[in-house]
């Protein structure tokens, strides 16, 4: 569409995980040209300072403090200064293209907290993606190939569910007895997911090593 000339604008997504310490705009453009092949990176910087992206920040609530402080109001500046990144870009945003960041709420203590933190415009609008209704979470794992009664105890949230999904282990959370006891069936559904995280990372650092 762009290339057509039927939009003046481009999305760029830019996953904060890959970009945790950096604070400076440019060098998160660059490391994310390198990393994709664009070429040269520097135009991805230069459409930026032109208004020419749309850029989608996924993921604030991994970017953990450098630094750890125990009164709240320390940690507050702590979470403040590591989304330093995030906060630069909606700086360099306003007037001229659109953000959209993405993240679990529950990083910041309220509400409040997050506008100022990020220094939000008012007419900044704020989205929450609660938990699926059991028809829609039946409608979305029917879409992965799934067709089972999911327990009481398991939350029915969205980015849970597509990770078991994806992951092949929504079948053996569904096999956990859940009569025994809401904690226990947790601390069953905890220790699966680690056995199996646990094996995959030990069948990478092989496959590394080999």
């Amino acid at each position: 569409r762009f290339l057509s000339q039927k939009i003046d604008v481009v999305p760029i997504a830019l996953n904060l995980r890959e970009h945790w310490g950096q604070d400076d705009v440019s060098e998160a453009l660059h490391r994310h040209a390198v990393k994709i092949g664009f070429e040269p990176p520097a135009q991805l910087v230069r459409a930026w300072n032109a208004g020419q992206v749309i850029v989608l920040l996924d993921g604030f609530d991994e970017l953990a403090p450098q630094a750890w402080r125990l009164n709240a109001s320390a940690m507050r500046a702590n979470r403040r200064d590591a989304v330093t990144l995030v906060h630069r870009f909606i700086e360099g945003s306003r007037g001229r293209s659109g953000i959209l960041i993405s993240g679990r709420d529950h990083y910041f203590d309220r509400l409040e907290e997050l506008r100022s933190t990020f220094d939000l415009p008012d007419e900044a609008k704020i989205l929450d993606v609660g938990e699926f209704t059991e028809q829609q979470a039946q409608q979305y794992l029917f879409k992965k190939g799934v067709k089972a009664e999911l327990p009481d105890w398991l939350p029915r949230k969205p980015l849970l569910l597509g990770y078991l999904a994806t992951r092949n282990l929504l079948m053996d959370v569904l096999g956990i007895d859940g009569h025994q006891g809401r904690a226990l069936a947790w601390d069953q559904f905890l220790g699966k997911i680690c056995s199996r995280e646990a094996a995959r990372c030990s069948a990478w650092a092989k496959g590394t090593t080999s």
